[in-house]
């Protein structure tokens, strides 16, 4: 219980980066996971053990590209003094060394590292962040001090602290707002795999439905671009079609397994209306589209409007090739137009150049994590996420990727 939960804890710490109050800015959980993280790596390169990392070579010259085409772009082109990406080289490598202490952890512990550990310990992460979340839902005295001794923005604190006292929203902790959506999606789509290409005996089948659902209402309450990651696991569990028989009666005991519990919670709601009273604003906003299509027969979400109003594309030849430089600088100098639409961001910050360098570094991790013949589905299942909800936001999987893209090539092939 006490190794998981030391494991737990370390991939908690690098996947959701916590910067306290009570610290300098610049010590984030991450950061602290990434000094353990490059002892450790001393240590084994001391001990002359077999470091079989030089795969990623190439994705710290692409971010080195990355910050190069930034610098450039920031600096010498438009005079904004804007770093964000410059810093990519090592935002990446704190990635690496924490992503590299998670999975010694796993190593130390269990004796070896492989897909199955690692997916189980995803998900378990999940979970705690989730029981969190809901803490934080329920309690405002808790709500209240894990956001007081968060460093976030008066803007960021003024949000959360709305949709707390509203009910219309989960917040995470050091998971805000859109980002969770990637994170849970990409839940939703490994426990998808699992039950697909694993198989589970009637027992575990049951355990695994009830853990997709809370992921996926925990997932929709924090984030309805969540939405996506559940689509995916659905054409994942159905698509490809390798044996049609075994694929029916998969998906019929699952989707009976699903309607079941929906139909006890139906239930539970019917006979005792006043015990989930308190989710209405939380049910009304993070469903609004299905609740819409109810009501009126046509889909259309309050997000989704919101975000069509951002989508200003620049009009200057020049911002395409160079951007702007301003990304976390909002301005109204130039041609500039904050959006949160993840593809406007990065063209008005370093152009198309810039787009392509970017996608380029995400990919090649997810190329690195998951383009292995066993794990194909979810490979392009993840590049679903992040093309799809970059057009809500800006997405980054390389986090998520770095864990997976670690464990030696030998351990997935042996896992599954």
């Amino acid at each position: 219980m006490i190794k998981n939960l030391i494991i737990i804890i370390l991939m908690f710490s690098t996947l959701f980066p916590i910067s306290f109050s009570f610290l300098p800015s610049v010590i984030s959980t991450r950061f602290i996971a990434a000094i353990l993280g490059s002892f450790i790596l001393f240590l084994s390169i001391m001990r002359r053990r077999k470091i079989r990392q030089g795969k990623m070579l190439t994705v710290f010259m692409l971010t080195i590209l990355v910050s190069v085409w930034s610098f450039l772009c920031t600096l010498i082109f438009n005079l904004a003094g804007d770093y964000t990406y410059v810093k990519l080289p090592v935002t990446i490598f704190i990635i690496y060394l924490s992503s590299y202490l998670c999975l010694s952890a796993i190593k130390s512990f269990h004796g070896k590292v492989d897909f199955n550990l690692v997916t189980k310990y995803f998900i378990y992460t999940i979970v705690f962040q989730s029981i969190i979340v809901i803490a934080q839902f329920s309690s405002p005295e808790i709500a209240g001090f894990l956001i007081k001794i968060q460093r976030l923005t008066e803007e960021q604190a003024g949000i959360a602290n709305y949709h707390l006292e509203d009910g219309s929203r989960f917040i995470g902790f050091g998971l805000l707002f859109y980002t969770a959506s990637f994170f849970y999606g990409t839940a939703l789509v490994l426990i998808a795999f699992q039950l697909k290409y694993n198989g589970y005996n009637r027992k575990e089948l049951i355990v695994s439905s009830l853990l997709y659902l809370f992921i996926f209402f925990v997932g929709m309450g924090l984030s309805r671009t969540t939405v996506v990651g559940f689509i995916t696991s659905m054409l994942l569990i159905i698509f490809p079609i390798n044996n049609f028989s075994i694929l029916l009666k998969l998906v019929f005991k699952f989707i009976i397994y699903i309607f079941l519990i929906v139909l006890s919670v139906f239930t539970v709601l019917k006979l005792f209306p006043n015990l989930f009273r308190g989710l209405d604003n939380l049910i009304g906003n993070a469903f609004d589209f299905f609740i819409s299509y109810i009501n009126t027969g046509s889909v259309s979400s309050e997000s989704a409007s919101g975000t069509l109003d951002f989508l200003v594309f620049p009009e200057q030849a020049s911002t395409y090739i160079v951007g702007t430089g301003l990304y976390e600088m909002y301005s109204s100098i130039g041609d500039f137009n904050y959006s949160d639409i993840g593809y406007l961001r990065l063209i008005y910050y370093f152009g198309f150049p810039g787009l392509v360098l970017f996608f380029l570094v995400e990919i090649k991790i997810l190329n690195l994590a998951f383009k292995r013949k066993k794990l194909l589905p979810i490979y392009y299942s993840m590049l679903v996420i992040l093309l799809v909800t970059n057009f809500k936001g800006l997405t980054t999987l390389a986090v998520i990727a770095m864990m997976f893209a670690l464990i030696p090539n030998d351990r997935i092939e042996e896992s599954k």
